[in-house]
């Protein structure tokens, strides 16, 4: 008898799982493509060789951000939390034209997106979307990619999508 009610429950979840996918889960996705040129913009538009990483039915991607790490390509998005109602940040592997399962390498009391990775003499860091937390937050990663220290704040008012560029070769300094 039990075995046939786990059947059941399985069967049923597949349905709902299908049906998730199909019809509830497509407000934001992401993809990613291999490409040949170094063109940061390409003038056409195909979505030709993308390949979509799907949701799961408790989490749904955004705001990618992609890193060489040691010959290793490395994804990293928000994992927006429906149970939790909440952004949290993850990371997977990229091997040609397949996405390895997606990990949490940062979750914080409020909620965090737009992981915005990058290298600056010789460490990785990484400031993510803290407006809920009113500050614009800078971390390190202590093991990449998998551990990650906030370091300090940078700026302390709420923004959204922060972006660190230089200017007339000037050397910001992040420690």
């Amino acid at each position: 008898m039990k075995e046939r009610l786990y059947r059941i429950k399985r069967i049923v979840q597949k349905k709902i799982n299908a049906f998730y996918f199909q019809y509830a889960n497509n407000r934001y996705a992401i993809a990613f493509r291999q490409r040949n040129g170094k063109a940061l913009y390409e003038s056409n538009c195909s979505t030709e060789g993308f390949v979509l990483i799907k949701n799961t039915f408790r989490y749904w991607m955004a705001d990618p951000f992609l890193i060489k790490y040691n010959g290793v390509n490395y994804l990293f998005a928000e994992l927006y939390d429906k149970r939790n109602s909440k952004g949290v940040i993850g990371y997977a592997k990229l091997k040609g034209n397949h996405c390895g399962r997606f990990h949490i390498c940062l979750r914080e009391k409020y909620h965090l997106s737009y992981p915005c990775v990058f290298e600056r003499d010789g460490n990785i860091y990484m400031i993510p979307e803290t407006k809920d937390n009113n500050e614009v937050a800078l971390y390190k990663a202590i093991n990449f990619p998998k551990k990650w220290e906030k370091v300090k704040t940078i700026l302390p008012q709420p923004c959204v999508d922060t972006t660190p560029f230089v200017y007339n070769d000037e050397n910001p300094q992040f420690h």
